[in-house]
């Protein structure tokens, strides 16, 4: 069941991606930059009749302002959860992104791909400077059933200045899917090279199996109850490890893959 007792306002999701995108939250009033009237226009319709956008002069940029004394309810939202007078490189999704229901968690989506989003035909990309903001876009992708890892890259920008890059690329069944979501008012359609992927629905089919004939198999196998950390998450490999294991951990996602005991499924009902 959809978590709707942690539905927040639409104009607050909505903002909370600009700001993470093309915002800056240093200094008194928030404010993003965008140069595109259309998406200005946007962001002031959306906001609640306390908050008001104001142009500075002779640039793109615009103050997200408030009419309450000494209040600005969207800078507030920003200090309490922690990205207040936080750099680029170190930003990341507040907690409550994750536990939104799932129609906000595309709106969020939708506005955050519309600030630092690139949008193709064939492929749709994200790009920060904060590798934990990537992580935590692939795991909301990933909430949103949309596959993606995140890649490293070294750039150099106009001064010369070397610096890291992060980015998600979606592309094939992952980019079909991500159509749904968009980015703003800037919506591509796929156009997908039907050689290599042939849509069907929202994932791909097989076009072709080959048989490769037989050959030697091999298992690597690890002594004992351990576990492992496998693309940032940490997996237990045995029930033996018993239901205490689960208590007070941070669980994402529990896999039942064999019949388990009695306290071990309870336990699993309960996280």
């Amino acid at each position: 069941r959809e978590p709707n007792s942690h539905r927040q306002e639409d104009w607050l999701v909505k903002m909370t991606a600009l700001m993470l995108g093309d915002g800056c939250s240093r200094g008194k009033t928030p404010f993003f930059t965008c140069n595109e009237y259309e998406i200005v226009d946007m962001v002031s319709e959306c906001l609640p009749p306390d908050l008001y956008v104001v142009p500075i002069n002779n640039t793109i940029s615009y103050k997200i302002s408030s009419t309450l004394h000494k209040r600005n309810r969207l800078k507030e939202s920003l200090a309490a959860d922690g990205l207040w007078n936080v750099k680029s490189k170190h930003k990341f999704l507040p907690p409550w992104v994750f536990m939104l229901p799932k129609d906000q968690r595309v709106l969020f989506m939708h506005w955050l791909f519309g600030c630092d989003g690139s949008l193709q035909p064939s492929h749709a990309t994200y790009t920060s400077s904060s590798r934990q903001m990537m992580d935590d876009v692939r795991l909301l992708l990933w909430s949103l059933d949309i596959r993606s890892c995140v890649k490293y890259h070294r750039v150099r920008n106009q001064s010369g200045k070397l610096f890291d890059s992060y980015n998600v690329c979606l592309t094939g069944p992952e980019r079909i899917k991500f159509q749904k979501i968009g980015k703003l008012n800037r919506d591509v359609d796929c156009q997908l090279d039907v050689m290599r992927v042939r849509p069907k629905g929202e994932r791909g089919e097989i076009l072709e199996i080959s048989d490769l004939g037989i050959a030697d198999v091999y298992c690597v196998g690890v002594e004992d109850v351990h576990e492992l950390i496998v693309d940032g998450f940490v997996v237990g490999n045995s029930y033996d490890q018993g239901r205490t294991k689960f208590q007070g951990r941070n669980i994402h996602w529990i896999l039942a893959d064999e019949e388990e005991q009695a306290e071990i499924y309870t336990e699993m009902l309960m996280r």
